[in-house]
């Protein structure tokens, strides 16, 4: 099934947007009492699909307090922490829960994109289900990529023949029954709405990164090393996994697709025109105004729109996926 992209600004009511701002702030504040010192809390899941200390993924699409995940950084420090790989974390969450009832908001996301999605075409109904909740505080950029279906063997040495990798290497058993569909994001608390996300023409059926302007061994915005296996860079096939990158252009970035996607930026070695090598924009998705929506079908390729980070910026985002359960 296709999903055509969906932008409406104004999707969520003054009301509803302040009461996913408090939930937001309420867990920075009692992670900082956890933490015992002021974080920046960059990602907050209540809903997923992997864990720190659960090697085997959970795919049954309900609220678990042992997976909730976190990652802050301590304000002046560089070191991200992820409190979850503490073994009484979740305990304590539950024992907090007069003072912010994680499941509770958790619940709350859930039905209200349930009652938003049908207001603007979005079938939400059957076996189509929320797999990943979650809400960001992103204070860096980061590279083209694809969400969805993992590779389970990501995290391996690339081989040296792509040809000598079967199916059974890459296709994790924990995706066998789930078919990915769309995904979306919503901003809650943002400075600069004239950020956004970029959605390109371009489409791939397992999470990837694609940069034809870098080596796969370079420095990339995700300088991943251990994950060399799903970089699609300078000289690489487009072909990998059994899949091939649909509608790759085999030309350097349109002019006119560049300039619009760097017309919020002033600072173009973020995101060189040579980096857009292979892609065409569909469309940006600017934030616009607290309560926009956009939801796009999850194979396709998409990044944060170039910006000079600023300090003491907001860039706070509900962000969601969906697939089908069989």
């Amino acid at each position: 099934m296709k999903y055509e992209t969906i932008y409406e600004p104004g999707c969520l009511s003054e009301e509803e947007v302040k009461t996913l701002q408090d939930g937001f702030y309420s867990m920075v504040g009692l992670l900082e009492l956890w933490e015992g010192r002021p974080i920046h809390l960059t990602e907050f899941q209540t809903l997923g699909f992997w864990h720190h200390r659960h090697p085997e993924r959970k795919r049954d699409g309900v609220f678990h307090h042992d997976l909730v995940h976190i990652e802050y950084t301590p304000i002046d420090h560089w070191r991200a922490i992820h409190p979850e790989n503490h073994p009484n974390f979740p305990n304590w969450l539950k024992k907090k829960k007069s003072i912010f009832d994680v499941e509770e908001f958790h619940h709350y996301i859930v039905d209200l994109l349930k009652k938003k999605l049908p207001e603007v075409g979005r079938d939400t109904s059957g076996n189509n289900k929320p797999y990943m909740i979650a809400l960001y505080d992103l204070n860096f950029n980061f590279e083209t990529h694809t969400d969805g279906a993992d590779v389970h063997c990501k995290k391996l040495p690339r081989p040296e023949n792509w040809s000598d990798l079967k199916p059974e290497d890459w296709i994790s058993p924990d995706d066998e029954g789930w078919t990915y569909t769309h995904q979306g994001l919503i901003p809650i608390d943002v400075t600069d709405t004239k950020d956004g996300t970029i959605i390109f023409d371009q489409m791939f059926d397992y999470s990837v990164y694609l940069n034809m302007g870098r080596e796969y061994n370079e420095f990339w915005l995700e300088n991943e090393d251990r994950k060399q296996m799903i970089k699609i860079g300078r000289g690489d096939s487009i072909e990998r996994f059994g899949k091939k990158v649909e509608n790759f252009t085999n030309k350097p970035m349109s002019q006119e697709d560049y300039d619009w996607i760097m017309e919020n930026c002033i600072d173009e070695t973020d995101f060189p025109i040579e980096h857009g090598y292979g892609l065409s924009v569909e469309t940006m998705c600017e934030f616009h105004s607290n309560g926009t929506l956009y939801d796009w079908q999850a194979n396709r390729f998409h990044k944060t729109r170039p910006r000079v980070v600023k300090e003491d910026e907001k860039r706070v985002t509900l962000v969601y996926s969906y697939a089908n359960f069989e």
